[in-house]
């Protein structure tokens, strides 16, 4: 999804960026983080944070889901 992107400049043009539609963590058993750069590491670990700070409330009930939530998306 697109969306109007937030910066720090005071830009009169509008910038846009990507929106993730869907939270679901990255398969940390295909993951082989020594061909990973800093950057695209830096990324996955961003992303996995996203999906614990939007999800983490549906699962706050259930300790075993929370349990898996947090190993998934836990930094690389």
């Amino acid at each position: 999804m697109v969306k109007e992107a937030k910066l720090d400049s005071k830009s009169e043009v509008p910038f846009y960026a990507f929106e993730h539609v869907t939270m679901v963590p990255m398969c940390r058993n295909l993951i082989d983080t020594s061909l990973l750069t800093r950057i695209e590491l830096d990324w996955i670990n961003a992303y996995h944070k996203e999906i614990q700070k939007k999800t983490k409330h549906f699962f706050e009930n259930d300790k075993l889901s929370m349990d898996w939530l947090e190993k998934e998306t836990a930094p690389l």
